[in-house]
């Protein structure tokens, strides 16, 4: 049973303060409570200690230092009987905060004053995340920052983050990557490291910078509270480094073989530039051999080119990508055999005027029982190898377009287009495609009804015919 007060219940040593503020760092590291009752159990009696200290009239709990007490663990057998308790001594950071516990706790005590103050800057988002950023890049707080290495270690776990993703999936990995490095231990580590900066940040009279890293403490603490504007901050100090490094090697890599890229390039330069190096078999062999000792950059180079295929979908959505859109004339000869197909759609699964809209689940059976095949055969049987190099063209000069509009990321999905259309040898499995002879249908469903998974073309709307 658990016998442990709540975080704000008053501690159960007496001291009336709360749990947070008294034993809970104590009690979360290392387990303490349990390896130091079980430690007590085979104290040494005051015949033990008479000859620990010379001269001295040492008794328990009237030690100068926490190495005194080392010292007595040692000799007396205790740290061969409890592992528990040589775990405890060996964790630098507990046994430091347990000597400056008296420290911390006075210094905590004079903020109270400032409470009010402290509030109000908490109702201020923007205020209260700008002065945590401030102070969590002070250099007290630099050994506390995760690594590159770190960054490079959790990335390895959870998968690394692809340049071409979108925005959102980008900061999930980073979320994904900051839980793996922060695991109970580490969390009840900072914790403690950040409570022992209290005492020089109230000494210096920065009472609500002090108070702001007491509530960090306790975020950190917390495992309920994933993530805080603290832990953001240390990862991103690693994150920074860890990319910083990447480009510096890759920069390093590409100088080294002739392949980099001069900057204000446009699209077009840079296609002709990859054929020319493409067409050099020293410096294509020269960029294998990289890539095979480097098995980690194959695996992100893979994994950006799968996100850009799926994001030159996106580009179709665009008014302006209508130029990109079939004729009437190549749709014409397949609309007898859509129809037949949207009858069977029909005759199954009722879409009458006035029949009860279709669930989830047979919306998707019709999505992927009758219609996806239907429009590949129709992506099979139009698009030959002479149609797709005459659609590369076109979208290199809708590329061409965009770029010198300003519209560099649609101009970036136009080149992960390019690169997923131009060598393709079945065009009935690839997306970007079958896509766009969906949306080149009349009466073609919106984006809004596009079916769930990045690699399902659009549905059609009810009155397509």
């Amino acid at each position: 049973m658990n016998t442990r007060p709540g975080r704000n219940a008053p501690c159960y040593c007496g001291s009336g303060k709360k749990y947070k503020r008294c034993h809970l760092p104590l009690d979360e590291t290392s387990r303490s409570a349990p390896a130091l009752t079980r430690a007590a159990e085979h104290a040494p009696s005051r015949e033990d200690l008479k000859d620990f200290a010379p001269g001295s009239s040492a008794e328990p709990g009237h030690f100068k230092s926490i190495s005194e007490v080392f010292k007595l663990a040692a000799s007396s057998g205790l740290m061969k009987r409890d592992a528990g308790l040589w775990r405890i001594f060996k964790d630098k950071t507990f046994l430091t905060y347990l000597g400056r516990q008296q420290e911390i706790e006075a210094a905590c005590a004079k903020l109270e004053p400032y409470e009010e103050e402290f509030q109000r800057l908490l109702n201020d988002d923007a205020a209260s995340q700008s002065r945590s950023a401030m102070l969590f890049g002070e250099e007290p707080f630099a050994a506390l920052r995760f690594t590159a290495a770190d960054v490079e270690t959790a990335f390895q776990k959870v998968g690394f983050p692809r340049a071409v993703e979108a925005t959102e999936e980008i900061h999930k990995v980073y979320r994904d990557a900051l839980l793996f490095l922060c695991s109970k231990e580490h969390r009840n580590h900072l914790a403690m490291e950040l409570l022992m900066r209290v005492p020089q940040y109230v000494k210096d009279s920065r009472f609500i910078d002090a108070r702001l890293i007491v509530l960090s403490a306790d975020l950190t603490a917390d495992e309920r509270i994933e993530v805080n504007p603290f832990l953001l901050c240390m990862f991103y100090y690693g994150l920074q480094t860890w990319t910083s490094r990447q480009e510096r090697e890759e920069k390093k890599v590409l100088q080294e073989m002739g392949l980099e890229i001069k900057e204000g390039m446009t699209p077009d330069e840079i296609d002709a530039w990859l054929a020319e190096q493409q067409a050099d078999p020293v410096k294509t062999a020269r960029l294998e051999k990289f890539v095979d000792a480097h098995p980690e950059v194959r695996v992100r180079s893979i994994g950006n080119l799968d996100v850009l295929h799926r994001n030159s979908v996106s580009l179709l959505d665009r008014k302006d990508a209508a130029v990109l859109l079939l004729r009437a004339e190549e749709i014409e000869p397949w609309v007898p055999f859509l129809i037949e197909k949207l009858q069977l759609m029909a005759e199954k699964y009722g879409l009458a005027e006035g029949d009860a809209p279709l669930s989830d689940t047979q919306q998707r059976e019709a999505f992927n029982g009758i219609y996806l095949p239907a429009m590949r055969e129709v992506t099979k049987g139009i698009f030959s190898p002479e149609r797709i190099r005459k659609l590369v063209a076109e979208l290199k000069g809708y590329r061409r377009q965009l770029f010198d509009a300003g519209e560099k990321k649609a101009a970036y999905h136009a080149t992960g287009a390019i690169n997923y259309v131009e060598r393709e040898d079945d065009p009935s499995q690839n997306v970007f495609l079958v896509n766009l002879c969906a949306k080149s249908l009349p009466g073609a469903g919106s984006p809004s009804e596009r079916e769930p998974g990045a690699d399902e073309p659009l549905v059609p709307s009810a009155t397509a015919s």
